[in-house]
């Protein structure tokens, strides 16, 4: 009886890695996966020189772990095991180790994947309570000096042009839990010694203001962007300093775009707070009329400014439709021949909007993307106002710095 029952095991055991292997093989695959917002690992091609050094097999085993048969299923499982994980403090968590997130972004109706690199330094993790992700700010090492250096040369290259700074600070700036911002370096003294350090750029201090709404909806709580709202109350302080009249909040139709958002605190920790408390994206219309263009196969093309239509993946998309190299916009019923130059990371998607009710023409380059040489721009069209807009954990990243500086060459 026990020499029957171990070969009845061995051939159940058989059967199923056969049917694991039958569907493994024989389901469709798929090349992103929705649920973890990145691209699945594709079938290696054979070649004798990866199998001799291990890099073939360990591709084949990427792609079986991407594509094993009812994947989302133990995810699933999987998620709901690690929401065991991390300090537990009552309501709180603290996560120490996260996994690198590819964020996806729409070009031409097809998906291109670039990583997520505004959170690579100064940071001890994600503080999550009251369903509201913080990402602590520890600055150990300040690159504040370097940062500053790098955009101080570029009034030395530019001299027609006015010069601004908007940096953000992220939700931590107002509502950290008390017992862990102790441990944050408060991210206003950074911003402080960045302006201090900068030469005929006019830094924006944008904290006040955010601080005197920081009940309202400035912040997502599941994203380490600031909302559409949050945006415009730093719009509204660089028109201070640049002596411009803001818009009116009340004179844009505000809209929401459809279904919640889950952003990328959300795809780094799978926590199940910030699950059950969802984004809502919400944007504001500037009653301009308004033509959009971006830098495309060697050419400007036109492209939506708001784009409301496939972005379920990352609905974040909605400003400027993601981040473009190049972008143009044109304000056909604002005729003051000024022009604005926006050089920004995601944080500036919705702050750029708003500066089309100020300028004739704007454009905007995303330093991670644009391979030209800024200078070119200038050489053909007048600028009058420069703006660097990004976030903290930016301004201090060496590799965003290498950036900025390499696109002035």
């Amino acid at each position: 009886m026990k020499k029957y029952a171990q070969l009845i095991h061995s051939f159940l055991f058989g059967m199923l890695l056969t049917v694991l292997g039958v569907l493994l093989w024989g389901l469709p695959k798929k090349n992103i996966s929705e649920r973890e917002k990145r691209i699945l690992t594709q079938l290696p091609a054979f070649n004798f020189n990866t199998l001799a050094t291990g890099l073939y097999m360990d591709s084949l085993d990427a792609f079986t772990a991407d594509h094993f048969p009812a994947r989302d299923f133990f995810l699933t499982i999987s998620d709901s095991l690690k929401s065991l994980r991390g300090i537990q403090q009552e309501s709180k968590k603290v996560y120490t180790s996260l996994p690198s997130v590819d964020a996806l972004a729409d070009e031409d109706d097809s998906l291109q994947t670039f990583k997520d690199t505004e959170q690579v330094r100064n940071t001890k993790g994600l503080v999550v309570a009251r369903g509201q992700a913080f990402h602590v700010f520890t600055n150990e090492q300040s690159l504040a000096s370097d940062f500053a250096a790098v955009l101080n040369l570029y009034p030395v290259k530019i001299k027609s042009s006015r010069f601004f700074c908007v940096i953000a600070p992220t939700v931590g700036s107002y509502k950290m839990p008390d017992e862990y911002a102790a441990y944050a370096t408060k991210e206003s003294e950074n911003i402080r010694e960045i302006y201090q350090k900068l030469r005929k750029i006019k830094g924006v201090e944008v904290d006040s203001i955010l601080r005197s709404h920081a009940n309202e909806y400035i912040f997502y709580r599941t994203d380490h962007h600031w909302t559409g709202l949050g945006a415009y109350y730093a719009y509204v302080a660089f028109c201070e300093q640049a002596q411009l009249q803001p818009i009116d909040l009340a004179a844009m139709p505000k809209r929401a775009v459809e279904g919640a958002f889950l952003g990328t605190h959300f795809l780094k920790t799978n926590d199940a707070s910030l699950k059950a408390t969802p984004d809502t994206v919400f944007y504001w219309i500037p009653p301009v009329e308004e033509i959009a263009q971006k830098w495309s196969n060697g050419e400007m093309q036109p492209t939506p400014s708001l784009k409301v239509n496939n972005i379920e993946k990352n609905r974040y998309l909605v400003f400027l439709g993601g981040d473009e190299g190049l972008m143009r916009l044109f304000s056909k019923n604002v005729k003051n021949k000024k022009t604005a130059l926006v050089i920004k990371n995601s944080y500036g998607n919705p702050f750029v909007l708003y500066l089309t009710a100020n300028y004739e023409q704007v454009w905007v380059v995303d330093y991670r993307y644009f391979k030209g040489n800024l200078l070119e721009i200038f050489q053909q069209y007048k600028v009058d106002d420069i703006i660097f807009m990004g976030g903290i954990f930016a301004a201090n990243e060496p590799t965003h710095i290498k950036k900025i500086k390499k696109i002035l060459r």
